[in-house]
């Protein structure tokens, strides 16, 4: 499918019975799919390790626009930087591998689906 490179428009950090998790808003572009805007979500925050979620919307070029939703699990590979594996469930019933990292300090989110 391509590669994609989303920037943070927000952050978010919430404690929830203990654990805090953070949300990520972002928005960028994918290959094949245009402009892409969406959340991450991680838990627990800032861990070594962990699970996370996406919802997003993205807009090709042919007009019509795409929902996703997946999951995945992460890990920390340095002090500010996470690798991301997992998949999207893209609207229309396909399904996207999903390898990238996310960048605290910089704050983008980036890598390919295929």
């Amino acid at each position: 499918m391509g590669q994609f490179k989303l920037q943070r428009s927000s952050l978010t950090y919430d404690n929830v019975g203990g654990t805090i998790s953070v949300r990520i808003d972002l928005d960028g572009q994918a290959d094949g799919f245009g402009r892409t805007l969406g959340t991450l979500g991680a838990n627990p925050a800032n861990a070594d390790e962990g699970s996370w979620s996406w919802t997003g919307v993205s807009f090709p070029d042919t007009g019509d626009s795409q929902t996703g939703v997946g999951t995945g699990t992460f890990r920390k590979t340095s002090a500010s930087v996470w690798a991301l594996e997992g998949h999207i469930d893209i609207s229309g019933g396909s399904r996207a591998d999903l390898s990238g990292s996310f960048n605290l300090l910089d704050g983008t989110f980036s890598g390919s689906l295929s």
